[in-house]
């Protein structure tokens, strides 16, 4: 287990042990909403970088966040099902719980519910819902 993984699973289970074993520390593309993260992933589909990808998308109000150097602490993800039309990177959805910033993570508080793309894909998420 490589030393994120270890303090991934020591914040988790310091700010919420019974999903401890279900956390994850992710980068990649966050969105609040479903919608945001498929106009997101249409972006990237046509080419466009992510960060300008995720700048266009914050034009009126920051909805997205590409975290590159820093990790989100996510809880039960769960791959979202999307359509045979879909393609590119899987989208999924959990609950943000904290922020590592370099060695030093941040609680969120209260919780959020995210949509994401993560850097690499997760091995293995909940199975989809809304399928």
């Amino acid at each position: 287990m490589s030393a994120l993984a270890r303090l991934a699973c020591a914040f988790a289970a310091a700010t919420s042990p019974a999903a401890a074993g279900e956390s994850h520390l992710l980068r990649g593309v966050f969105c609040n909403t479903e919608a945001q993260l498929d106009a997101a992933a249409s972006l990237l589909a046509r080419g466009t970088a992510p960060a300008a990808a995720v700048a266009a998308l914050n034009r009126d109000a920051v909805v997205c966040v590409l975290a590159t150097r820093i990790a989100y602490m996510i809880e039960r993800p769960r791959r979202l099902a999307h359509g045979p039309e879909t393609s590119g990177p899987p989208h999924y959805s959990g609950t943000l719980v904290g922020v590592l910033v370099g060695d030093n993570p941040r609680q969120v508080d209260p919780p959020v519910e995210m949509f994401f793309m993560p850097e690499p894909p997760i091995s293995d998420p909940a199975p989809a819902h809304g399928a």
